[in-house]
């Protein structure tokens, strides 16, 4: 298991191929989890399904345009959505209960010259959903999500095609053009 092959004092966060280094949190972990990140307890089971179409497009100037504007240290305004994706939650099991719908990004080359696997971009909570009943929720993130990070810790927009993981019940594309 993780704790007896890796030492406490290994605090890299990327996987290491040569030494079998399987990387920390859900951004780099390559190995198998016993709990994925963002599950949760609950007594009833839920579907989710995009009410977006399955590929969106953004243009590389506006992506360009948060990154020109951004500076380090500044705090970022998670109220603007520049990308909105709405999904319906359905409540399929036996028993009222809540869901937490997670927004992952993962870039292009994932895994790739440190870029991560995958990385929370959004997240939206359903609350107290009845048997048999479904409700719209929108996933939304902005602009500089959909950007890399150089070793030097400088902050880039580059063209590819992004995929935003809704949980594992549904895959968006986002074309960054």
């Amino acid at each position: 298991n993780f704790t007896d092959d890796v030492s406490m004092f290994d605090m890299n966060m990327r996987p290491n191929e040569t030494s079998g280094y399987p990387g920390r949190t859900h951004r780099f972990f390559t190995g198998r989890t016993v709990y994925n990140f963002g599950d949760g307890l609950s007594y009833s089971s839920f579907s989710v399904s995009p009410n977006t179409p399955m590929k969106l497009t953004v243009p590389l100037a506006d992506v360009q345009g948060a990154v020109d504007n951004w500076s380090v240290g500044a705090p970022r305004n998670r109220t603007s959505a520049d990308v909105a994706v709405s999904v319906r939650v359905h409540n399929e099991g036996p028993l009222r209960g809540s869901r937490a719908v997670l927004g992952y990004l993962v870039p292009p080359g994932a895994g790739q010259n440190g870029r991560p696997l995958r990385e929370l971009a959004a997240f939206e909570r359903v609350h107290d959903l009845d048997v048999g009943s479904s409700e719209d929720v929108e996933v939304s993130f902005d602009y500089l999500s959909l950007t890399h990070v150089d070793v030097d810790g400088n902050r880039y927009a580059e063209a590819g095609d992004w995929t935003l993981k809704i949980d594992d019940d549904a895959e968006i594309t986002i074309a960054v053009v």
